[in-house]
Formats: C-alpha cells, sequence, structure tokens
C-alpha cells in the first residue's frame, strides 16, 4: 500500500499503536462518525505527532477491519 511516509518515519501501524495507548485521542477519533473526517482528522492528528503515512493507509485499514468483522459473523456454509 502506497504512503507518503519518508524512509524510517513511523507510519500508520505504529500511530495506531499510539492511539491505542492513549485514551483520550482514542476518544477524539472514536466520536468522528464520518468517514472522510475520520480519515482526514487520523492523517491530521498523525502528522502533528510525527506520523508518516497517506489517508489510503487510513482507509485501507478501514476496509480490512469491515472486512475480518464480517467474514468472522457471517455464517459459514458446511
Amino acid at each position: 500500500m502506497p504512503t507518503d511516509s519518508p524512509p524510517g518515519a513511523p507510519g500508520f501501524a505504529r500511530f495506531r499503536e499510539h492511539v491505542y495507548a492513549d485514551p483520550v485521542l482514542l476518544l477524539r477519533l472514536r466520536r468522528i462518525d464520518d468517514r472522510a473526517a475520520f480519515v482526514e482528522a487520523t492523517v491530521a492528528l498523525g502528522a502533528e505527532r510525527g506520523f508518516r503515512f497517506a489517508a489510503a493507509d487510513v482507509t485501507a485499514a478501514l476496509q480490512q477491519g469491515q472486512m475480518a468483522w464480517l467474514t468472522h459473523w457471517l455464517p459459514v456454509e458446511p
């Protein structure tokens, strides 16, 4: 997945870990109910904290999370 990360800069995966370790930041992002606004805020908040990743990284993670949720809860045919 393409990013605009300079070599050695922490990217999206590291930012996600950072968010889970910061309850205030986690709540701030959880309160955003618009997908486009969430992606924009995630990229901006990451950049403010020295993380470099693209909106495409956030969108891909959201899609992956949705797919994981669906495959977990959909019945499997024998």
